[in-house]
């Protein structure tokens, strides 16, 4: 019975406490809090210019083209050297008239010089004969004797056919090069000295021929033909 009344009587106090709240000039409530406001943060506007767009390159084929075609020069510009190139040629054509003349000119020059026959060499015979007897003392006439009528082993050089052919070209081989038993005299005496020999043994013991020049014994020596013999 105590707890039952002790039960009562709270919920009794409990009553009145929310009657007297509720009442007008009852107790007031509490003031409700005032609700925190969020704070703003400043807003920072920034002003952004607009700018161009950067330039698109221009494609390579259209920039090989601007590249490919050459300014024009200036009207004047041509002109003028129009004029230049008119001097110039102008100026070229008497040089290119004598260059054409010069050329002209040594071309009919060597044409002459090619019509013209070598000078004839001169050759004097004394001469060659005192210098052939001398070599033909000192070389020849042990074997083909002072008479040239040579021996058993060597034939006469008088009244020879051979040594006085018109063409020099086979005896003076045959003293160049040697044959036979007959040695080779090509590096042992000069051109002036064979010639001169082998006009002595043709001009001497009644033989009777036309001189030889230094000039066929050349020839023969470098394996050419000796030109004709002059009488």
């Amino acid at each position: 019975m105590v707890q039952f009344a002790q039960r009562f009587l709270r919920l009794l106090l409990a009553m009145i406490l929310l009657v007297a709240g509720c009442a007008p000039g009852g107790l007031a409530p509490p003031p409700s809090p005032t609700p925190l406001q969020p704070e703003v943060a400043p807003v920072i506007v920034q002003i952004v210019t607009p700018t161009s767009p950067p330039d698109e390159p221009a494609p390579e084929s259209e920039a090989a083209e601007e590249e490919s075609e050459p300014e024009a020069p200036p009207a004047d510009a041509s002109e003028e050297d129009a004029a230049a190139a008119e001097e110039s040629a102008t100026a070229e054509e008497p040089a290119a008239e004598e260059s054409s003349a010069g050329q002209e000119n040594a071309a009919g020059e060597n044409a002459t010089a090619a019509e013209e026959p070598a000078p004839e060499e001169e050759v004097d015979a004394a001469q060659l004969m005192s210098l052939g007897e001398e070599v033909y003392t000192a070389e020849c006439a042990t074997c083909h004797q002072e008479d040239g009528q040579g021996t058993s082993d060597f034939p006469a050089l008088a009244g020879n056919e051979f040594v006085l052919a018109e063409d020099p070209t086979p005896v003076l081989d045959v003293v160049l090069h040697g044959r036979g038993e007959m040695p080779a005299f090509a590096d042992s005496l000069s051109d002036e000295e064979i010639a001169g020999v082998v006009t002595y043994i043709r001009n001497t013991w009644d033989n009777e021929a036309a001189v030889v020049s230094p000039t066929q014994v050349q020839q023969v020596r470098e394996g050419e033909e000796a030109a004709p013999a002059e009488e």
